[in-house]
């Protein structure tokens, strides 16, 4: 599995650097396919004309955010969104998701919206589409698919805390401190992923926030984006090695969530 997952990072890396040398001349604005002929009818008629209005202020509300370049401009490679029925099999704990095409060694990415998942679990469709729009963002700014070069922690954690959607999974998670208690909620990082797990992953953001203010966090993002590896500039700019960050989140967590408000 490591092997397989080594080899895919190396052909996406590989493609990326060809993309990043043949920069593209034009910038891509979002396309909206609005083509849906599956079973919410209803949902597509609610939220359809919501989307393209998103579409032009998320990407650079979720970019500034960031530290990264605005994109009132568009993107750097093509990207679609539709609704669809289903997610892929592959995407867990999730109602939208964003992949990346590189098929014909050209970089296009293709955002999703599951209306059979939103009609399960409604919630804020802004929230929503801000969070996945900061995966496309991230993944547009370094031409290669973040999950294959961020842990989930760093890039959930990041569109958790960039979209705003982190502060409403805090405050349900603090909502259940006493069926769940905060030490529930503590894992390591880097363990396998749960559903709880996105609480941590913002938390872990917002305590490198703490230590650095938001500046820091956006000239660590720089730092990602320019094709440093998470655990090294963890290093350059907090000066912190993988173990005692690790282990400093876990405290941070516990600490948070035994608090009823900030």
């Amino acid at each position: 599995m490591r092997r397989e997952r080594d080899r895919l990072l190396l052909i996406v890396s590989l493609l990326a650097s060809f993309a990043r040398a043949q920069e593209p001349a034009q910038r891509y604005q979002p396309v909206f396919l609005a083509d849906y002929q599956g079973e919410h009818p209803e949902l597509a008629a609610r939220y359809g004309p919501q989307v393209e209005p998103l579409l032009k202020k998320l990407p650079s509300q979720v970019a500034v955010r960031l530290g990264l370049s605005a994109y009132e401009q568009g993107f750097r490679y093509p990207i679609t969104i539709r609704f669809v029925d289903h997610l892929a099999p592959h995407v867990a704990h999730a109602l939208a998701g964003v992949t990346l095409d590189v098929s014909g060694g050209r970089i296009r990415q293709e955002f999703e919206v599951s209306l059979d998942d939103l009609a399960k679990d409604p919630m804020d469709f802004e929230l929503l589409l801000a969070h996945e729009m900061t995966h496309a963002v991230l993944t547009d700014s370094t031409g290669a698919l973040p999950s294959l070069r961020f842990e989930p922690w760093l890039q959930e954690g990041l569109a958790e805390w960039a979209s705003g959607d982190g502060e409403m999974r805090l405050r349900r998670a603090r909502e259940t401190a006493n069926e769940s208690p905060a030490a529930d909620w503590v894992r390591d990082i880097d363990a396998p992923e749960t559903g709880k797990s996105y609480v941590q992953y913002y938390l872990a953001i917002k305590y490198l926030i703490e230590l650095n203010g938001t500046p820091g966090l956006q000239a660590f993002v720089r730092l990602l984006v320019q094709g440093v590896p998470p655990k090294e500039a963890l290093r350059r700019r907090y000066g912190l090695g993988w173990t005692d960050f690790k282990s400093n989140v876990k405290a941070y967590t516990i600490a948070t969530l035994s608090r009823k408000t900030d």
